[in-house]
């Protein structure tokens, strides 16, 4: 049975161990040490961001969370902030991060898309129609046609959640946590009894599928 919150928070991230991410972060510091970095007297959103993609969502909120005590209105900071949330599983906080942004920006669609991933659990058609609208500012986002799927695959709608995996690998063929949900979701679907029983999980042209390291598919 599928577990998406697994695929949501990528397993890595529980795996790493804080050293490993700490010199990620370092690393990613000395390379953002320009004044948009340091605006604020201190670690910028690139470091937050690398945070993110380290498994160290506290560390990004931080940073958020101090770049918005001065400037609360901070679009980006606020996506960061909803994404460090969304990792840390506090969602009702998360989900008012992204509905700020989309009151100053109706089509924000990293803010389309954060918002559907907090409500997949609880309301994943709900979800279901968050990602289609990010999908309708960015027809190839494969961000949000890999969380399309997930919202389907929720639903009991594997065929349909193949499809959007399918579009996800066709814009973005390295996209390992598309490639890994439409094999879950033939999985799930063989189980169930359905058409997937009899079929393979296909890669697009580019090549045969690899199941490798779930990558953060909600941004």
């Amino acid at each position: 049975m599928l577990n998406m919150r697994e695929i949501l928070q990528p397993t890595y991230r529980f795996m790493r161990k804080l050293a490993l991410g700490s010199l990620l972060i370092l690393l990613t510091a000395c390379a953002n040490t320009g004044p948009a970095s340091l605006s604020n007297g201190g670690p910028g959103l690139g470091v937050a961001r690398a945070a993110l993609r380290g498994g160290s969502p506290q560390l990004a909120l931080h940073i958020a969370d101090n770049i918005l005590a001065s400037n609360p209105r901070n679009k980006d900071a606020l996506l960061v902030q909803g994404e460090a949330l969304t990792g840390l599983g506090r969602l009702d906080e998360a989900t008012s991060s992204f509905e700020e942004v989309l009151n100053q920006d109706g089509g924000s669609i990293p803010a389309l898309i954060g918002l559907g991933r907090t409500r997949l659990a609880a309301d994943p058609a709900g979800a279901e129609l968050l990602f289609l609208e990010a999908l309708q500012h960015e027809a190839r986002n494969p961000a949000a046609l890999n969380n399309l799927g997930v919202a389907r695959d929720l639903q009991g709608r594997h065929a349909d959640a193949q499809t959007a995996y399918r579009e996800a690998l066709g814009v973005d063929p390295e996209m390992s946590a598309a490639r890994i949900n439409l094999a879950l979701s033939l999985e799930a679907e063989r189980q169930a009894g359905g058409p997937g029983q009899d079929r393979q999980p296909q890669a697009p042209s580019s090549g045969p599928l690899r199941l490798s390291q779930i990558d953060r598919g909600g941004n």
